[in-house]
């Protein structure tokens, strides 16, 4: 067995024993949830841990879904959109962003703001400043049709740049 394969091995036991592990401590999972939509779900988020996406965010989409009374496809599709717009944030903010700024990114993105615009507005700020913040009032005011561009300028002319009241 080469080296590449014995270490692709270990990855794919240890990945699927977090899970698991996962599954046994959280009834609400095994219990509310069909053996489908679990292999679904654990597909999805075992996907989103190897590229280096948070998974807590989605699993806090499992259960806001099981706490709504969802079905299985109607929250498997939720955590899979969920899952690509924290993949195409995280992509463009790189390993810097935290898990915050990554779910601000993935509501923004959600609202219709191209995650290339959400990288130039991080390498804008200093990578080192959290954008938490200001991703959040971004997606609020595209999702409320202000158009993109306009929403951007605005909140990069709010001062984007400044050290925030709280912090001077």
């Amino acid at each position: 067995m080469s080296m590449r394969t014995a270490r692709s091995l270990l990855a794919v036991l240890l990945v699927g024993s977090a899970f698991r592990s996962t599954e046994a401590q959280d009834p609400r999972l095994s219990n509310r949830l069909d053996a489908p939509t679990r292999k679904a779900l654990f597909a999805i988020v075992d996907s989103a841990r190897a590229q280096g996406i948070p998974v807590e965010p989605l699993m806090e989409k499992v259960y806001q879904g099981l706490a709504m009374g969802a079905d299985g496809s109607r929250i498997v599709v939720a955590v899979r959109s969920l899952t690509l717009e924290m993949g195409n944030a995280h992509r463009v903010l790189g390993a810097v962003a935290t898990t915050d700024e990554l779910k601000a990114a993935a509501s923004a993105v959600h609202a219709g703001v191209p995650a290339v615009e959400l990288g130039k507005m991080k390498k804008q700020s200093g990578l080192r400043r959290s954008l938490t913040l200001p991703f959040t009032v971004l997606a609020d005011i595209v999702s409320r049709g202000v158009p993109v561009a306009a929403a951007t300028n605005a909140i990069k002319s709010h001062g984007m740049n400044r050290v925030p009241w709280w912090m001077s």
